[in-house]
């Protein structure tokens, strides 16, 4: 029988501390709202690891201003070298009918098209953004992105950001800047436009890492972000730090010095009718947000259990009424090699 992970088992680990966003001070007597989850693609990421011994994740809802954060995770520096082996970018959204040689890249594909559409520009980023000169992809993966953006922004500067192996190798050969983290980049370097697609969440101090990002943001720039709702059911993994809610990211993104344009939960790729993710649009202030007034979210729980019905219910569907045809592409999907 296999053995199953409790909180026992995780709760000694834990570091009573305060919420990454509204500063509440934790302690033991209260304010802990578990989800367990096991995480399968660490057989593949940690040698020798059986099936038995994979384990879970533990999160927890700050009930202060509901911000939904991991409390045992993986140290900065061992997550880093994981983002950026060859191992884990083959597991990235891997299908069990797919061969594990090949890379998760049709995922990212769908994405891509999904933000960038070269056939009449109707993806979410032309929507919202009609041009840019210099262009900074944050977690760029196999540059599919970045190369849907060269076709059809044409941008003077364009580069990336992401630990991986695969990203520099491929950054090399279409003569693209890869940074290996944005401390990397050049403190001068500006940007118009910087995309952080599904990536944010995987990200330990959000705050920092933010503000990072404002000091290379021109001063008529956007911020384009998206990633996970909380409430969909896939928004809670093992590397999947933060889970976001619309009124959550926002107060983050407010802290950092960013006023929000745009914020809204808006259907995933193929899912046209499930409120999968959350897609803002930001632009850098120099005006000190006055006191948030930080509250829970009442009906978080509600939410919660609606998202799970509704992913029992897209999982429920075919797989031709899920999934429309493979897009037009700009770049390949590329296959890595052993």
């Amino acid at each position: 029988m296999k053995r199953k992970h409790s909180i026992r088992e995780i709760e000694p680990h834990i570091v009573y501390e305060s919420c990454p966003l509204c500063g509440y001070e934790y302690g033991p007597e209260g304010g802990w709202r578990w989800k367990m989850m096991i995480e399968p693609r660490l057989r593949y990421l940690i040698p020798g690891m059986r099936e038995d011994e994979l384990p879970g994740t533990g999160f927890t809802r700050c009930p202060r201003c509901s911000l939904v954060h991991q409390r045992y995770y993986i140290e900065p520096q061992k997550l880093k070298d994981i983002y950026a082996s060859t191992a884990y970018v083959k597991t990235i959204g891997s299908d069990k009918k797919a061969p594990r040689t090949q890379s998760a890249s049709y995922n990212e594909a769908w994405r891509a098209h999904h933000l960038i559409n070269i056939d009449d520009r109707s993806g979410l980023i032309q929507q919202h953004i009609p041009d840019a000169d210099s262009i900074l992809d944050v977690g760029c993966a196999k540059l599919l992105l970045m190369k849907s953006l060269e076709y059809d922004y044409g941008p003077k500067l364009l580069e990336g950001v992401d630990p991986s192996i695969t990203s520099k190798r491929l950054g090399q050969a279409f003569c693209f800047q890869i940074w290996d983290d944005i401390m990397d980049i050049p403190a001068d370097r500006q940007y118009d436009l910087i995309t952080h697609i599904h990536t944010l969440e995987h990200v330990i101090f959000p705050k920092e890492h933010l503000l990072k990002l404002r000091e290379h943001l021109a001063p008529n720039g956007h911020l384009f972000i998206l990633l996970p709702n909380v409430f969909s059911h896939p928004a809670l993994n093992f590397f999947h730090i933060f889970g976001y809610s619309t009124t959550t990211l926002r107060w983050m993104l407010e802290l950092c010095g960013f006023e929000v344009d745009i914020i809204k939960t808006i259907p995933a790729m193929w899912m046209r009718w499930y409120p999968m993710d959350i897609l803002c649009i930001a632009h850098r202030t120099d005006i000190s947000p006055e006191a948030i007034n930080f509250q829970p979210d009442r009906f978080f729980e509600k939410k919660k259990r609606l998202g799970e019905v509704g992913m029992k219910f897209m999982r429920w569907l075919p797989e031709w009424i899920r999934e429309p045809r493979p897009p037009k592409l700009v770049a390949p999907i590329f296959i890595l090699p052993e």
